[in-house]
């Protein structure tokens, strides 16, 4: 079975709701970088992209391992 051109575009759109979802603190950080990674392959961004700051320092210090640059884009320099 192939998927139509409505059905990814429907998923994303639903993953795209979800990420807000996390934003608002109702998904584990778990959740919602695997969520991130998988919406940044279909989307060709970055799942550094996709998260925001509070998150990328909670992942950077309590699960650096989750995180792999060249998978999910570097790190955003502080000036």
């Amino acid at each position: 079975m192939t998927a139509t051109q409505a059905q990814p575009e429907a998923v994303l759109d639903a993953a795209k709701f979800i990420l807000g979802a996390r934003q608002d603190d109702m998904l584990t950080i778990d959740e919602w970088f695997n969520l991130a990674r998988a919406v940044a392959t279909v989307t060709g961004k970055t799942t550094v992209e996709l998260l925001t700051k509070r998150d990328l320092d909670d992942i950077a210090e309590h699960w650096p391992e989750m995180r792999v640059e060249a998978v999910d884009g570097p790190l955003p320099t502080i000036e």
